[in-house]
């Protein structure tokens, strides 16, 4: 079975969540390389708390319900599933597609790294079929999602 195509034209943001503006003025979308618009929902829906998004209220991990938890192979896999639940749920990836690998750095944070394999097309910069890595450290103590870089494509 071949990668699938997630290409996408959305209004640019960081994940923040901040408009990007193009140098005419205008809003920046993601037509110049389509696959950022996955990487951009993935990074909401990781960021996001149930009930914050009207149109949707539940496209969220609520990551923050893990603030306070031991930072143990448990909560990981609770993390990895409340993940797996949110994107796929959300029709955001399909199941196939999606690895979500949780890496302990230290006794309050963990690194995760979100992975879809995704189609190589003439509007992404995706070279070869391949994958696109959504990078993440999750912080139990400060209720903090801090985003690493943007996505790298491989």
């Amino acid at each position: 079975m071949s990668n699938t195509n997630y290409d996408s034209i959305d209004i640019e943001y960081s994940y923040c969540g901040d408009y990007e503006v193009s140098d005419d003025g205008d809003f920046q979308d993601t037509t110049y390389d389509q696959i950022q618009s996955l990487v951009q929902e993935i990074q909401t829906v990781c960021n996001s708390s149930i009930g914050d998004w009207q149109e949707n209220p539940n496209y969220a991990a609520s990551l923050t319900d893990y603030v306070g938890e031991p930072n143990n192979r448990i909560t990981s896999r609770n993390i990895t599933d409340r993940i797996k639940t949110s994107l796929i749920g959300n029709n955001v990836v399909r199941a196939d597609d999606l690895t979500i690998n949780i890496i302990p750095i230290d006794r309050y944070k963990v690194f995760i790294l979100v992975s879809v394999k995704v189609a190589s097309t003439q509007n992404n910069s995706v070279l070869t079929d391949g994958s696109v890595v959504v990078s993440l450290v999750f912080d139990y103590t400060e209720q903090g999602i801090s985003f690493i870089d943007n996505a790298t494509q491989y």
